[in-house]
């Protein structure tokens, strides 16, 4: 076997910090076949380069990375990154430490090989996992029958294959959300989406902005939000379809009902739709994704008239948030009649993104977090105070796509959001009516603090619709903000759903097998 038992006690390793999962037939299944030993170097050499790739293949379907088709995917898209990009995600995978680590394994082999049986070794601690695994599921059984012995509530509970099926059912059963026709409304108003992506309560905790000054700005904060998806694409479709309960992932790619399509509600109160973004929209085909899937009725315009603010990690242009709405704002509502219909904008921002360069600012694209956060923040609070300068009533809704998922764990490197843990999909969203009776300045916002989700947003609007926004006053919004309708936490990509069940989390991996999720 000669250095293939290093392989195994790395693997072995991983597996007792839980970083990995351990197959251990299949495991033990490799360490037969590379311990035959062949006279001939040919066969040597054959066995070695048949052994290699299957080790990774199997390595790789035991770690928490995407899936491999997935992977295979995005190796088109992999090929564009720049080299500094491509080092950046080699680092997070592998330290100086590990490196340190296998260095040192190497050595104590090239010492100890000639008096120590590795290959006798290497085998025990194959055949220990299932032990592991057996005394690990008696303590899990052990702590979960005291748990339910301690807590009645809990001896009821269902599985959680079972709470998926029943909350799936409840999403199913909502009413759509309509929204009223612009001609019933008293002072009909815009609405600004700001879809920001990779920004998380999580990822403001981490960089020391736990509360940032522009929430104040808002009059309604949700502080329990879902997104409940960790990707761009289908974190957009999420949102664009959200007049209707949340559905399966697989539900998103499609056809979308009309009922279900947020745009296709604007359009038929009466709004003017568009759809902007700081960037070309290309990389995983966002911008496709949403015209095929969303019911969006208009193409996506890249927001070419704003100043190049950055570039993404394939060298494409990122525009200035706030050049881009800035000049929206001037030339397609400030001087807009008064006959005109209010406009319903989508403005989608990747200015947060993993992997973005800022000329002349050092650093990985983790250490350009903060700075990129506090310029993206001051140009929405420069915005916002255009909007109220015109005085023209506005709605505008700050929604997060999911988290960067700056501070990482055990499970998922910085940066990774294959699981769509809460710390990735638990994002901070903030309504703002300009324009609202009572937007005293230094009234503290509402906070909404119950588990929801894209109802409770759309909800809240539809709500907003159906008043006198020149009218509505704290109170009112208060009361509105009191009645909106809870979303239980389920979050999920491709392969992997997590959910919450009481105050644990559980995790349904790619093989279908649920397992306690520790966030």
């Amino acid at each position: 076997m000669h250095y293939w038992s290093l392989y195994f006690f790395a693997k072995f390793a991983l597996f007792l910090n839980e970083s990995i999962r351990f197959s251990w037939q299949l495991n033990l299944l490799l360490a037969i076949f590379v311990s035959i030993r062949f006279r001939e170097r040919k066969w040597r050499i054959t066995q070695n380069a048949i052994a290699a790739p299957l080790a990774l293949a199997l390595l790789y379907s035991e770690s928490n990375l995407p899936p491999i088709g997935r992977a295979f995917a995005a190796a088109k898209d992999l090929a564009g990154f720049s080299p500094t990009y491509l080092f950046e995600l080699i680092g997070r995978f592998i330290s100086v430490t590990d490196i340190l680590i296998v260095l040192a394994m190497l050595v104590v082999y090239r010492l100890l090989s000639s008096r120590v049986r590795f290959t006798s070794f290497a085998f025990g601690v194959i055949m220990l996992v299932p032990l592991i695994n057996h005394f690990t599921k008696q303590q899990d059984d052990r702590a979960h029958y005291l748990a339910t012995k301690a807590n009645e509530a809990v001896a009821n509970r269902k599985d959680p294959a079972s709470l998926l099926d029943n909350f799936y059912t409840e999403e199913r059963a909502r009413a759509p959300i309509k929204f009223p026709a612009v001609s019933t409304e008293k002072l009909p108003f815009d609405v600004v989406l700001l879809h920001v992506c990779s920004l998380s309560w999580d990822d403001l905790a981490f960089v020391g902005e736990g509360n940032p000054a522009i929430l104040k700005r808002f009059d309604v904060i949700f502080r329990n939000f879902n997104s409940a998806a960790s990707y761009s694409g289908p974190a957009a479709l999420r949102l664009l379809r959200s007049t209707c309960g949340q559905v399966p992932h697989a539900t998103l790619y499609g056809a979308d009902p009309d009922d279900c399509s947020l745009f296709h509600n604007f359009t038929t109160a009466g709004y003017d739709v568009r759809g902007i973004l700081n960037h070309d929209g290309v990389f995983g085909h966002f911008a496709g994704d949403i015209q095929s899937y969303s019911g969006l009725p208009s193409p996506l315009e890249e927001g070419k008239w704003g100043d190049i603010a950055m570039r993404s990690f394939d060298g494409r242009p990122i525009y200035g948030d706030l050049s881009v709405l800035s000049k929206w704002w001037q030339d397609n509502r400030l001087n807009a009649s008064a006959s005109a219909k209010p406009t319903a904008l989508y403005y989608n921002t990747i200015t947060l993104h993993d992997g973005n360069i800022v000329a002349g600012t050092p650093g990985s694209s983790l250490q350009t977090y903060k700075p990129r956060l506090d310029k993206l923040l001051a140009d929405f609070d420069r915005f916002i105070s255009q909007l109220e300068a015109a005085g023209k009533p506005v709605v505008v809704i700050l929604i997060p796509e999911h988290g960067a998922a700056l501070r990482g764990d055990k499970i998922q490197i910085s940066g990774m959001r294959e699981i769509p843990n809460p710390k990735v999909t638990m994002v901070p969203v903030a309504v703002k009516v300009i324009g609202m009776k009572a937007n005293e300045e230094g009234a503290p916002p509402i906070f909404v603090d119950r588990p929801t989700s894209y109802s409770a947003v759309f909800t809240l609007l539809a709500d907003i619709m159906n008043r006198d926004v020149s009218n509505l006053d704290q109170m009112q919004l208060s009361d509105l903000a009191r009645a909106l309708p809870t979303t239980r936490f389920v979050a999920e990509n491709e392969k992997i759903i997590v959910m919450q069940n009481d105050r644990d989390y559980f995790m349904r991996s790619p093989e279908g097998t649920w397992i306690n999720y520790a966030n």
